[in-house]
């Protein structure tokens, strides 16, 4: 075998398209920051509801009013019967001042358990209108994020489809390229590959 005809393979193998970008294979290394979540969305209700206190209900004008209208009418009706300074009377001006102090307490208690009620829902309302509000601007910034992340990651996956498919093709064409410098390197000697 002469060793004179014969030429070693020695070209390289080089893509067409170059080594791989860089940035293929860099992490993503942005990261989502949700935004900053108002502080008081967090503050508990730290009201508690305290009932009027029964021994001011005689300082109430309403029940003032009604004592004395309802005291008068008794008066001047038992004055004009007689019966002004029994002992039924009396009983019954004590009923009467009994069942006025009842349902004006009562009147008095549900009013402050109303407003007690309406400003703990207000309290309540407010806080789930703000942590809704505080919900949508982190989902829409998550959402962006997520958004262009995925485009950054589509683009790098075309990219290097493209890059591997142009790869393949040129190494395709090298080791084409190879088998006949093979070929032509061993007919000469009579030798089969």
């Amino acid at each position: 075998m002469p060793s004179a005809n014969y030429t070693p393979w020695n070209r390289p193998f080089r893509a067409s398209l170059g080594a791989l970008p860089a940035d293929l294979m860099q992490p993503i290394t942005e990261r989502y920051t949700a935004p900053a979540m108002p502080s008081d969305l967090m503050d508990k209700w730290d009201r508690t509801f305290e009932a009027p206190d029964p021994s001011k209900l005689l300082e109430n004008p309403v029940v003032q009013a009604r004592l004395a209208l309802g005291r008068d009418a008794a008066e001047k009706s038992a004055m004009a019967q007689g019966t002004l300074y029994t002992g039924g009377f009396a009983k019954g001006l004590n009923e009467f001042g009994q069942q006025v102090a009842t349902e004006e307490y009562d009147d008095i208690y549900n009013r402050a358990r109303s407003e007690f009620l309406d400003a703990f829902g207000t309290f309540s309302g407010d806080r789930s209108r703000r942590q809704g509000v505080w919900n949508d601007q982190d989902r829409q910034g998550l959402n962006a994020f997520n958004t262009n992340t995925g485009l950054t990651l589509a683009d790098r996956g075309q990219r290097a489809g493209i890059y591997g498919q142009q790869w393949d093709r040129d190494w395709t064409n090298y080791m084409g390229d190879y088998g006949v410098f093979k070929e032509n390197q061993t007919i000469p000697f009579g030798m089969a590959t």
